[in-house]
């Protein structure tokens, strides 16, 4: 069998060229075209070296070829980026050699294949990202207080079902958050459980039950000016706020799906 090094080398640096560019789509690295290439003659270098010593470069020289290939292309930085190129590498590596056999080895049929398999994957993964990404589920909460309003970026938590003592909705808020109101006797009672004698009207017991089966109860106050607005849409609710146990990092309050319920029994906020 005769094969010309030249012409396998030139197919091996094209195929490696898509490959490369595939899996850039797939785990949503951007990718500059000059690291694509040298990536490639990298990897058809390879590809000439083993041909010429079959026995040698298998099992470890493929896997620091992959190694290089995939730091050159992607220029990971962390061992997380580092595994996640190299699967998604191995992966579409594999898809490509069957869909090369499937194609009886037709260069341009193959091409053609990898490239729409390639759009149809990324559709796929964008779609699912797009789906559980952290703003879909970020809504604007505003509560009126004392004629101040405070807006809170809330996050949904669709496990969470707190609810007061009088069945009301409960809504969680981050400490640093409740220490901004100006209301005295309202943060002494949220932060330290100091029950004023102004505040029993609208004071309410909260129990939980947290992670590994404890239970307790919170002190909240019932907020009757809310609103609740996502892309454009509002509702106005009463609820009770509570203290959350820490601070959150990217949200400043946790609020349970039952909330965000219209008058008409529509929900605000669409999750599936």
């Amino acid at each position: 069998m005769i094969i010309y090094l030249d012409c396998l080398f030139i197919k091996e640096f094209l195929m490696n060229c898509v490959i490369l560019y595939s899996t850039s789509k797939i785990i949503g690295n951007k990718i500059k075209i000059i690291r694509i290439i040298y990536a490639s003659l990298i990897a058809a270098i390879y590809t000439i070296i083993c041909l010429l010593y079959p026995l040698k470069l298998i099992i470890l020289g493929r896997v620091i070829c992959t190694l290089t290939i995939t730091l050159i292309a992607f220029e990971c930085k962390t061992i997380i980026q580092i595994l996640s190129s190299n699967i998604t590498f191995y992966i579409t590596t594999f898809i490509f050699t069957g869909i090369l056999n499937y194609a009886n080895y037709n260069y341009i049929k193959t091409i053609t294949y990898i490239t729409l398999s390639t759009i149809f994957i990324t559709k796929l993964i964008k779609k699912y990202k797009e789906k559980y990404k952290l703003s879909n589920y970020i809504i604007t909460l505003t509560l009126k207080l004392d004629n101040e309003e405070y807006q809170l970026k809330t996050l949904i938590d669709t496990g969470n079902e707190l609810i007061s003592d009088f069945g009301e909705d409960v809504i969680a808020v981050s400490p640093q958050v409740i220490k901004m109101i100006k209301n005295k006797k309202i943060k002494e009672l949220l932060l330290e459980e100091k029950i004023n004698e102004e505040m029993k009207s609208v004071f309410r017991i909260i129990k939980y039950k947290s992670l590994g089966n404890k239970y307790g109860i919170k002190y909240g106050i019932k907020i009757e000016n809310l609103r609740i607005e996502h892309k454009e849409r509002m509702v106005k609710k009463s609820a009770v706020i509570i203290s959350s146990d820490s601070n959150f990092e990217l949200y400043d309050a946790i609020v349970g799906l039952n909330i965000l319920e219209t008058s008409n029994g529509e929900t605000l906020v669409s999750i599936t």
